[in-house]
């Protein structure tokens, strides 16, 4: 059995060193980051026993347009053009989106990883995590995963409503932990 925490959305590192100094200081986890933006890419240089995938995490493979925030270091950068701030209710999103790499997580999962290993996922891929979790539980590879640390973006991403994102969670089974997640804290 492996021992695995795979980080969707690593921004800067700051989850990773979280995880590493709270639940794993012997270093026993094997380290997957996702993180699209290549401002961050420096940031991973430091790790031991890390993989940094300069991918988003998606439904399928191939490209997609991401859209950088006007928030400080574009922390929250999205897949959605039409990404807000519910505290002033207008877009946080520059206008150009670029271009780059997504992965079939569901698909990756089930190729690297057996059932039996111990996965944690810290999800924090702004706005993302209702169509990525939906395609898992949908296609089985949920069943992989042990807990889900998450920081759910329903206010943030106008298509997805309260209701939405209730049934996204009940559907989840029910012996997998979810915990909300803030990698600053």
């Amino acid at each position: 059995m492996r021992k695995i925490f795979i980080d969707a959305g690593g921004n800067n590192g700051c989850s990773v060193r979280k995880f590493r100094k709270k639940y794993d200081e012997r270093n026993l986890y094997e380290i997957y980051s996702f993180e699209p933006n290549e401002e961050f890419f420096n940031c991973y240089s430091e790790f031991t026993n890390h993989k940094l995938i300069k991918s988003a995490v998606w439904t399928h493979d191939g490209k997609l347009e991401f859209y950088l925030s006007k928030e400080h270091d574009a922390a929250g950068s999205s897949l959605y053009k039409d990404k807000i701030d519910p505290r002033y209710k207008k877009s946080i999103i520059v206008d150009n989106g670029v271009q780059i790499g997504c992965i079939d997580f569901s698909n990756w999962i089930v190729k690297n990883f057996n059932k039996e290993d111990e996965i944690i996922l810290k999800m924090d891929i702004e706005g993302a995590e209702y169509e990525v979790l939906r395609k898992m539980i949908t296609d089985g590879s949920i069943e992989y995963i042990d807990r889900i640390y998450i920081e759910w973006h329903y206010k943030k991403i106008p298509k997805v409503s309260k209701q939405q994102h209730l049934k996204l969670i009940s559907d989840i089974p029910d012996e997998i932990d979810i915990s909300h997640w803030d990698a600053l804290g």
